[in-house]
This record gives structure tokens, C-alpha cells and sequence, in this order.
């Protein structure tokens, strides 16, 4: 598997026991997702229970915006979102 799709076989592979993920990019946007954990700070409140992850080929910081329903949505986040440290 890669991601939620099949990657050898291309199609019809064996999803018996696997745990999908709950969302994804295609390569434009990045090639390998590092690490991550959720955010419960004070001091970036707009990050606030969001997942916060990194991408190893572009070097992009991501979040994950809950959609309700199981559903969720990778976003980059405001650099500082008005935030002055």
C-alpha cells in the first residue's frame, strides 16, 4: 500500500487488516510524512487540537483540519496566524 492505494499489485491488493489513513497528499505536494503529534499549547490557540506533521522531501509543516464525520483535511498553517513571539 501506498497511502490508500494499492501500489504492487496496482489493483486489487490484500487491505485485510490494514488501518487506512485518514488523510493524504499526492507527490506535488510532498513525498514522505515525518513524525507528528497533536497540538494542545496555549500559545498558538489557532493549532489547538490539530495534528502537526512534517513532510521530509518539501519541507512543509502540515495540520490536520478535523471535518467532521471521520473526515479530515490537510492544510498548511498561517506561518504565525498574527502570532508575535
Amino acid at each position: 500500500m501506498e497511502a490508500s492505494h494499492c501500489f504492487s499489485p496496482s489493483v486489487g491488493c490484500d487491505q485485510t487488516g490494514l488501518i487506512l489513513p485518514v488523510a493524504e497528499y499526492g507527490r506535488s505536494e510532498g513525498i514522505a510524512i515525518t513524525g507528528g503529534y497533536v497540538y494542545r499549547g496555549a500559545d498558538l490557540s489557532f493549532l489547538s487540537g490539530r495534528y502537526l506533521y512534517g513532510d521530509y522531501g518539501s519541507g512543509k509543516i502540515w495540520s490536520l483540519v478535523d471535518g467532521g464525520g471521520g473526515s479530515y483535511t490537510p492544510v498548511i498553517p498561517p506561518k504565525n496566524n498574527g502570532v508575535q513571539k
